[in-house]
């Protein structure tokens, strides 16, 4: 059953390099392990993503605006089918909870809190209008201990946005980290750093620096969230 539901999800893979496949290939025992403890007490698989941080800051040639619209609707979709297409062979069903990193870049990319709340704010309602129940959020209040009311609003939020990132590095932050060194000899975070440097080179100017320091931030965030809790 864990293979037929790896090879699932396996399908919905993003298959940006040649190489992707083999990729995939190479984190089967991993993943195979993790989906067997879920098969095993026969329980929903929770899978979790760190993705649909905000719009690009570019409003000129790559989006109309920052509010979620028809792209963010298809990859909702296609989550949340991937999820129903579990269900149909494993009864307990799977979810995806996209965990938004926004507030770890958005100050870096020119990004207004109050915009990265509305994004998520709007991210949600779009789900439950079109009935994705396969999917959850969470945010980075999640991760860190903030004395916050149960119910966020966009007060608090934005009131609260530098007291996420400071606590997120103040918690998870690596004073040895070496982002040169990593970027030379480490090809994933090497092919990160270039995803993120295309990806600036379109929105800022000044990449090569942002681009590095998105890394330590997603360095500070990463071990709180995995493709497969």
């Amino acid at each position: 059953m864990s293979t037929t539901i790896l090879e699932m999800i396996f399908d919905y893979a993003l298959n940006k390099f040649d190489d992707c496949r083999d990729r995939l290939e190479a984190g089967r025992p991993k993943f195979i392990s993790v989906l067997n403890k879920f098969v095993k007490e026969g329980a929903r698989i929770e899978m979790s993503l760190p993705a649909f941080p905000f719009k690009s800051a570019n409003k000129v040639y790559k989006v109309l605006g920052f509010l979620p619209d028809k792209a963010e609707e298809i990859a909702l979709a296609r989550l949340d089918n991937m999820c129903r297409r579990i269900e149909e062979i494993y009864i307990p069903g799977a979810k995806v909870v996209l965990i938004s990193d926004g507030l770890v870049y958005n100050d870096l990319l020119s990004i207004s809190d109050r915009d990265t709340w509305l994004y998520g704010e709007a991210l949600r309602e779009m789900a439950a209008e079109n009935g994705f129940t396969h999917i959850g959020f969470s945010r980075l209040r999640d991760l860190v201990d903030l004395e916050l009311p149960e119910t966020l609003d966009e007060i608090h939020y934005v009131a609260n946005a530098t007291n996420f990132r400071r606590s997120v590095l103040n918690r998870f932050g690596r004073d040895d980290l070496d982002v040169n060194s990593l970027i030379a000899s480490d090809e994933d975070t090497r092919l990160t750093y270039q995803g993120y440097r295309r990806f600036l080179m379109s929105d800022l100017r000044e990449t090569k620096y942002l681009a590095k320091q998105m890394l330590v931030r997603g360095y500070n965030r990463a071990p709180n969230t995995s493709l497969c809790k």
